[in-house]
């Protein structure tokens, strides 16, 4: 006979796990940030460096333009309150309208971000990635990328679900979220052998 586990609620979230924990809250169950069947690898030397060319590209421009605030994980965003989900996107953008003045220590935002980017490692599942992506569309996030380290492309989607594949020919560019942002895929990818 199996007994059924009560989801988890946030206080009990906040109260067990820390940013070193790499865990999420979905739909009431702690979901480890890289698969459901548990951590899969830590993050590789490679998507911390495409993670921080992003972060550095993305938040000269944005903070040049006065566009907004840049989140990395582990900051945390309450994206849906029923049900609860808790997600920590590698990269986030808020937009000046919508991001808080001041942020408080222990303070998750409520809201999700304008747009959420998230690097995928090669052992990462695809269904999980899928339904994250999922997940962030129906919060409302304008703009998502995945960003693909084997398949070395990113795709970016958006609520309406456009979806837009780019090869690393090709550009990646902020649309009517961080309008002007460019940067080349390949760019993106530099430094990082392919498999």
């Amino acid at each position: 006979m199996t007994t059924a586990i009560a989801p988890v609620t946030e206080e009990e979230f906040f109260a067990r796990y820390g940013p070193k924990d790499r865990v999420e809250l979905v739909d009431g169950e702690v979901v480890p940030k890289y698969g459901a069947d548990g951590p899969l690898s830590p993050t590789s030397n490679a998507h911390g460096r495409i993670v921080v060319k992003l972060v550095l590209r993305l938040g000269v421009y944005v903070e040049r333009h006065a566009l907004g605030e840049i989140y990395t994980d582990p900051a945390c965003f309450i994206i849906s309150e029923q049900p609860k989900r808790i997600r920590c996107p590698d990269v986030a953008f808020l937009s000046s309208a919508r991001a808080p003045a001041v942020i408080h220590p222990g303070e998750f935002l409520r809201l999700a971000p304008d747009l959420a980017a998230e690097v995928i490692s090669p052992s990462e599942p695809r269904a999980y990635t899928d339904r994250k992506i999922q997940h962030y569309l129906d919060a409302g996030v304008r703009l998502v990328w995945r960003i693909d380290m084997r398949r070395r492309d990113v795709t970016a989607y958006a609520p309406d679900g456009t979806t837009t594949h780019l090869a690393e020919s090709d550009t990646l560019d902020g649309g009517d979220v961080v309008p002007g942002f460019a940067i080349s895929v390949a760019e993106l990818f530099a430094g990082v052998a392919a498999d």
